[in-house]
């Protein structure tokens, strides 16, 4: 009984893993969707989230952001958001093009944070710009790397020349300062 059970169990266990799998005739269906609190979260996991309505939602963003022009950096991470959901959940046929248009969105956004003095951000932007060009094979991803080494080098300069000036004010504050000590006693006698 035991050898039994212990069969069972190591079964189990590599059904879970992933290594057998059912016999389609055998395979349980879906259990039913709740009405209720948490009737969203169990038919979000048993289908696959729609994609029709990206495009939609990218001409809207788009259209809002020629009426409202003002408010242009709510419009574009709006968009970013609808071209990141529209590259995660395309079919593989069209996850090409989602990707390059997501990967020309990361590009762009990253250069005006590197004009606007935002290193930061701009080197996150195409941190996520590498992973997408790589992903679908886009002829850009040397762009991207020569864009990434060409803001480091920027920032690590940056980086040294505060540092040297931190260095070179505490060494002239106390000069300074004995000098303008040393000027006061002079002009008193």
């Amino acid at each position: 009984m035991a050898f039994v059970l212990r069969g069972h169990l190591r079964l189990w266990r590599c059904f879970r893993r992933g290594r057998v799998r059912l016999n389609p005739r055998q395979t349980p269906q879906a259990p039913p969707v709740r009405a209720g609190h948490d009737a969203h979260l169990e038919l979000r996991s048993q289908t696959h989230l729609p994609r029709a309505g990206h495009d939609t939602a990218l001409a809207a963003v788009e259209r809002l952001a020629e009426t409202f022009p003002d408010r242009t950096d709510e419009w574009r991470a709006k968009k970013l958001l609808v071209l990141e959901a529209r590259y995660r959940y395309a079919r593989r046929d069209e996850r090409a093009d989602a990707g390059q248009s997501l990967l020309a969105e990361y590009v762009d956004l990253a250069e005006n944070h590197a004009a606007e003095n935002r290193p930061a951000e701009a080197l996150d932007l195409l941190k996520k710009a590498y992973t997408v060009g790589r992903a679908v094979r886009s002829p850009r991803v040397k762009e991207i790397v020569a864009s990434r080494k060409r803001i480091e080098t920027a920032v690590a300069a940056r980086r040294r020349a505060e540092a040297r000036a931190k260095i070179l004010t505490k060494r002239l504050a106390p000069n300074a300062l004995a000098t303008c000590v040393g000027l006061e006693s002079q002009t008193e006698t």
